[in-house]
């Protein structure tokens, strides 16, 4: 199947996960394989796994989604984030620089 033919066959698999209400990380992460199983066939999905799983920086990059996920974990349960939030507000006025700026700083 050539990369079009994917790309559209992999559109038409989303939306037919997204009207039967799948779970959208399960929907999104099995349209990927099907994706790649489609356009490469296996042996790429299992090569592009396998230096996925023993890269340096892909290793870096899901410790640090771990961990920002933990402490967002961590700061709602303290209610830090509220306090942030409220914090935030007091110095500006402006709720969509507020929403920006959460993330950075958690971050």
């Amino acid at each position: 199947m050539d990369s079009f033919q994917t790309t559209i066959t992999i559109i038409l698999i989303l939306i037919i996960f997204i009207l039967a209400r799948v779970n959208i990380a399960l929907s999104l992460f099995s349209t990927i394989v099907i994706g790649s199983l489609l356009y490469e066939g296996p042996l790429h999905l299992i090569r592009l796994l396998y230096n996925t799983l023993t890269d340096k920086v892909s290793i870096l990059l899901m410790i640090n989604v771990f961990m920002i996920a933990f402490y967002v974990s961590l700061y709602r349960r303290k209610d830090i984030i509220k306090d942030l939030g409220e914090g935030l507000q007091k110095i500006f006025r402006n709720d969509i620089l507020i929403l920006t700026m959460v993330p950075g700083i958690i971050g």
